[in-house]
């Protein structure tokens, strides 16, 4: 498995990640950078290089980086990792959010997407990480805690309610 940023020829594996993920019936793909709202996913491609350079930021945006975690001819696991928070990121999203292809889960996938998005934010200089997820998201809290996160709270915006933790 490998990580790779974003590039055209990774097309027709994103139509696929974005298949599986609404054949089991789930419409939010977290930490895709916004890519599954977009039809021409090269213009996602130019607009993900924008953000990854902090270039053209819509408001409330702050620059973040995607990678796709590639096996074979398939992507696996994508996480989004943002260089800086902003007021509503310090609630909810945190400075990494991830997702993990559903037939691929339980498989230690998401720990090892996490450990890399740690590296990441390191080299960004980010020391110390907030991680988010929901209440009831428990295979993604234990891969925050098992990656070092430390529940700080709990905070509830919208009727849900947010897990935040931080990973030094």
């Amino acid at each position: 498995m490998i990580f790779e940023l974003p590039q055209r020829k990774h097309k027709e594996m994103f139509q696929a990640y974005k298949e599986e993920f609404h054949y089991h019936h789930e419409t939010f793909i977290h930490g895709d950078g916004g890519c599954s709202g977009y039809d021409d996913f090269e213009e996602w491609v130019k607009i993900s290089e924008n953000y990854r350079e902090g270039k053209c930021l819509p408001e409330g945006y702050v620059p973040s980086t995607t990678y796709f975690l590639i096996e074979g001819d398939y992507i696996v696991g994508v996480v989004n990792i943002r260089h800086e928070l902003n007021e509503s990121l310090l609630k909810i999203g945190g400075h990494v959010g991830y997702s993990v292809l559903p037939s691929y889960r339980r498989q230690g996938i998401a720990t090892k997407i996490l450990m890399f998005a740690i590296e990441k934010c390191h080299e960004l200089g980010i020391g110390e990480i907030l991680v988010t997820c929901d209440e009831n998201n428990i295979g993604s809290r234990k891969t925050i805690e098992k990656c070092g996160g430390i529940l700080e709270n709990k905070l509830k915006v919208d009727n849900k309610v947010s897990l935040r933790f931080w990973i030094k």
